[in-house]
């Protein structure tokens, strides 16, 4: 049925059918005319092999087209993101901006459109006080649905923001698969435990600077000054 319909139509149709590039589809379609082949009907009857021998592969391209044979159509897979946005008081800063952020990543991660699904990029974006927009992407190390994470990954962004902000929004870009059970510190894997301390460690001086994690060392343990018997140091796993 398709093929007795086909049949009158002008080879010229091909032009936007075929997979390759404009000029090499325009240069086989004019020469098929040339050849006297000006409808579909007369392609289909054309011998394979001397098709093939003729134009190659996009000559056979050509004549399964004009048979009615077509490649199976395949949806394309919408872009999702999902966003997350707050409005704040006039010039908002500081720690104003830090809970809007908390709350935004807590929704975000509750969302029930993401249905178990990581994050892998975020973008954090901002309506100025004075006019004007900011955004700044954050990809995530690895996907995650932690909101700590999230929180360690993100809240560094906010002191690039050129100006007080009138509203805060939170875009996760990019979706993985759904999680897996995020890894713990417990079990014999020394090895992993202290790479997770390591990076835990690493994200939180991101955040809050070189002191932000220190340890006790003890210095004079029997002095009878306290401020002798132990000072505070970085700690390093």
């Amino acid at each position: 049925m398709a093929r007795s319909r086909l049949q009158p139509l002008p080879v010229a149709l091909l032009r936007d059918r075929l997979a390759a590039p404009g000029p090499e589809a325009s240069r086989l379609v004019s020469t098929l005319e040339r050849l006297g082949v000006s409808t579909l009907g007369d392609l289909a009857g054309l011998p394979r092999v001397a098709v093939a021998d003729r134009f190659g592969e996009l000559g056979l391209q050509a004549l399964e087209l004009a048979g009615g044979a077509d490649t199976p159509l395949r949806p394309r897979r919408p872009h999702e993101e999902l966003i997350q946005a707050i409005g704040l008081p006039e010039a908002a800063y500081g720690t104003q901006l830090d809970r809007a952020l908390d709350l935004l990543i807590e929704r975000l991660v509750a969302d029930p459109r993401r249905r178990g699904r990581s994050i892998r990029v975020l973008r954090l974006e901002a309506r100025l006080a004075g006019g004007g927009s900011w955004q700044a992407e954050v990809p995530m190390r690895s996907a995650t649905t932690s909101a700590e994470r999230i929180l360690l990954a993100t809240g560094p962004k906010l002191e690039l923001l050129p100006a007080p902000a009138a509203s805060l929004a939170l875009r996760a870009v990019e979706l993985g698969e759904e999680s897996a059970a995020q890894p713990t510190l417990t079990g014999d894997d020394s090895e992993r435990r202290l790479e997770l301390l390591s990076e835990a460690v690493r994200q939180a001086r991101a955040t809050a600077g070189r002191d932000a994690l220190l340890r006790v060392v003890e210095v004079e343990p029997g002095s009878r000054i306290p401020e002798r018997r132990a000072m505070l140091v970085p700690h390093t796993p």
